[in-house]
Order: C-alpha cells, then structure tokens, then sequence
C-alpha cells in the first residue's frame, strides 16, 4: 500500500483509483469511569475505567470520467460498504486498513453512514463521507504477517502409582512447558489468538494473571482456536467447545502485557506431540 490508501471489502481508496481517501478523522475513545464522590469528604474515589471507542470518519472522493461513470463508481462503493458486514448478525464485524503519515494501521469494526456531502456528478467528481464505528479502543499493525510463537511437545506427567495396586490401574494429571513472548511489538495490552493442537487433554495456557484452558480431549487431528479479542472457541472438527471452557478463563480479559511475557503451555499428552501456537498483530492506543 501507498501513503493515504485505505482498503475494505475489496474496495480500495487512492491515488489512480476510483477512489480517493482525501482525508482521516480517528477519534479518541471516551471513558466509562465508576467514579464516586467520597462520601465522608472531600474528593473522588476512583473506580475502573473502560474505554468506549468512536467511529472513523473517512472524507472520500469518488471519480470518473463522466457523469454515469461517477455515479455507477459511487453505487459500486455503496453496495461494497453496505455488505461488508452480516448486519443481521450479532457481533458479526469486519476489518478496514488505512495507510497514513507512512504508518499502516488495521481496525475491527462495523460500516455505517456513507453519504454523498455535494453530489455534482456532471464534473465526474462525488465527494462522500463514511463512518466506520469501531469494536474496540485499538487499532493494529498488518504490515507483516501475525507474529507468533510456538510453544511444542508437553512432556510425560511426573509420577507414579503408589500401593496399595487396585485394578483396573490409572495414571493421570497434567504437565507443562515454558515459551517465551519476546515482545508484542505494541504499546496496548493486545488481544490474540491461541491455536491448540491435539492429541491432548485439559489442554491450557497461561500467562502473567490469565489462564486459557478447556475440560476436554482434543483428537490427534483437531485444532482448536481461541479469539480472545471476540470471544470465540472454534474446532476444525466442528464441536461446540464453549462448555468447556474452564471457570475463571474470561476470554475477553486476557490480554498479553506489552514487551516480555513468559507464557506456559499444558495438558496431558502422552504422545509428546501436541502444541500450542500463539498469534497477534501489535495492537496500540488510538
């Protein structure tokens, strides 16, 4: 991508298109505070904070070489804009890029507004004003690839069995291997994804105050995948793995902190062969 470009649902805005991204309007997000006033004095007792974000305000130039190419050009930026998204859909988002200033940034969100400000369509120009309305306070870093780590092999359960010996005999428990986040490459705490890959069982992953874990076995050809930005559990097998999601694993509030993080991968696996792959893209405050 070139500087002022921006890209969505196959429609992409800048220079020698279409479609001009004249100007970006990112606004900040606005605070939910569960401030009080003190009740025995002076002063405020500070609550949490949440982040509640805003939308992107995209000023658009639309182009052509005549009237009826303008005017078909905007029906084409229309219809891309309006079927982004399943708006029937609860949660269903879609994604945006933009590239401004030399820095590539990637939003999660929804389309809405999209209006022509002047149309005067006999000149072959239409200027036009989009709102996209953001999911979260964040916006991402796609020029490369997610980054990743990979985390293989949990090893054999320590252990044994003790007497008296009572048939049928089992042997069971978990056991762990360490990884290690270099650095997330962003200065927000960054919502990823975890990809669990059996054969293992009670397979988890934990990092500083968080912990992922799910109360079932996953086949030697299942992969699991957990979106701790939407919430979402998803096999390749087709199962249902919400239920399984252990108490105290709040998937919406499991983030990795900025820089180094250790992080900690188990299950029991005799095999040796499961694995966990962790990815992210470096996620920064609007």
């Amino acid at each position: 991508m070139a500087d002022r470009e921006a890209y969505i649902n196959g429609v992409r805005m800048g220079v020698g298109y279409p479609f001009v991204l004249e100007s970006i309007d990112i606004p900040a997000p606005d605070f939910r505070s569960q401030d009080v006033e003190n009740p025995v004095g002076d002063g405020l007792i500070f609550g949490r904070d949440r982040l509640t974000p805003g939308s992107i305000t995209l000023n658009i130039l639309v182009l052509g070489d005549d009237s009826a190419e303008v005017n078909e050009n905007y029906r084409d930026l229309a219809r891309a804009w309006n079927r982004a998204v399943d708006r029937t859909k609860p949660g269903a988002i879609t994604s945006m890029w933009w590239e401004d200033g030399g820095r590539r940034r990637l939003v999660y969100g929804r389309p809405r507004e999209l209006a022509p400000v002047l149309e005067d369509s006999r000149f072959g120009l239409i200027r036009a004003t989009a709102s996209f309305k953001l999911a979260d306070a964040l916006t991402y870093d796609n020029t490369e690839a997610r980054r990743s780590v990979t985390v293989l092999g949990v090893p054999p359960v320590s252990g044994g069995l003790s007497a008296p010996l009572i048939a049928p005999l089992t042997a069971s428990g978990t056991a762990a291997r360490m990884g290690l986040i270099e650095d997330t490459g962003g200065d927000a705490p960054t919502p990823f994804t975890v990809e669990f890959n059996g054969p293992i069982s009670d397979p988890f992953l934990k990092g500083p105050g968080w912990t992922i874990k799910l109360n079932t076995t996953l086949a030697w050809d299942e992969k699991v995948t957990v979106d701790t930005r939407l919430g979402t559990i998803t096999s390749n097998l087709g199962r249902n793995l919400k239920p399984y999601l252990a108490p105290g694993s709040r998937l919406r509030d499991v983030r990795l902190a900025t820089g180094r993080t250790e992080i900690q991968f188990g299950g029991n696996d005799p095999s040796k062969t499961a694995y966990v792959r962790v990815l992210w893209y470096p996620a920064f405050y609007i």
